[in-house]
């Protein structure tokens, strides 16, 4: 059964992550994600966004785990190499929850408007794990000391926090935030699509130590971090429901 859904309207493309009420991304749908971005073909922009109660609350727990955690890992990776190569603009709609995985894969867009009553958060910390992507990127994208922050404390922070520390682009009403997108997408559209591709491209050139960073990050994670009595404890008690046991090692 599908995950995601590509709906098109005119000159958008709507990406859809149907896996309600707060889309869970496993590594089949991350999969599928990928897949839908590199469909793309004269679509002018494309948008992101969830069904149910929030855009995403992250990846599944249980594919963090050792058996799974180089599937997931690189299921993760393609997916966000996909908004990040996609050849048209890509805008982030968030409501509710946008958590692990779910933040980074919004933070991979171009523009991320959110709701108002949206939050924002890396809590893997507090399950013995940390987001990859997240400390390949952020630093980069919006200064050492906020991605610290967030990567650090795995605190949960408002959507208006989150655009005080530059995590998005714009916040509205949550009745407003379709319109919002809308507009934007219009705006989008209505501007040369050479151009715009000309300009992400230019942009992304910028950001390059992202990814070129993610391999050692990953490769800590996968040979280090997961081999630690921590990382498994942690992750085991949030699937128990149960307060982990921390060892130190």
């Amino acid at each position: 059964m599908s995950t995601v859904r590509a709906e098109r309207d005119g000159p958008v493309l709507h990406v859809i992550l149907d896996r309600p009420p707060l889309n869970v991304l496993t590594i089949a749908m991350m999969g599928e994600l990928r897949d839908a971005l590199g469909g793309i073909r004269d679509a002018r922009v494309v948008t992101i966004r969830g069904e149910g109660k929030g855009f995403s609350a992250g990846v599944d727990v249980r594919e963090h785990l050792p058996e799974t955690i180089g599937a997931m890992l690189a299921a993760f990776r393609g997916m966000a190499t996909a908004v990040l190569q996609c050849p048209t603009p890509v805008v982030a709609q968030v409501h509710g929850p946008c958590l692990g995985g779910g933040m980074e894969l919004a933070m991979a867009a171009d523009l991320a408007y959110a709701a108002d009553t949206a939050t924002f958060g890396q809590p893997e910390i507090k399950l013995g794990v940390y987001p990859p992507f997240a400390a390949a990127a952020y630093p980069r994208w919006f200064g050492r000391a906020r991605a610290a922050e967030l990567v650090l404390l795995g605190e949960t922070i408002t959507a208006q926090d989150a655009f005080a520390r530059g995590f998005v682009t714009g916040v509205v009403p949550a009745g407003e935030l379709d319109a919002k997108v809308r507009g934007v997408c219009e705006k989008l559209a209505a501007l040369s699509p050479s151009s715009l591709r000309a300009a992400r491209d230019a942009l992304r050139m910028g950001d390059a130590g992202g990814l070129d960073a993610l391999d050692a990050i990953e490769d800590a994670y996968r040979n280090q971090l997961m081999t630690t009595e921590d990382a498994t404890e942690g992750l085991r008690s949030f699937l128990e429901k149960r307060t982990p046991k921390w060892r130190g090692h």
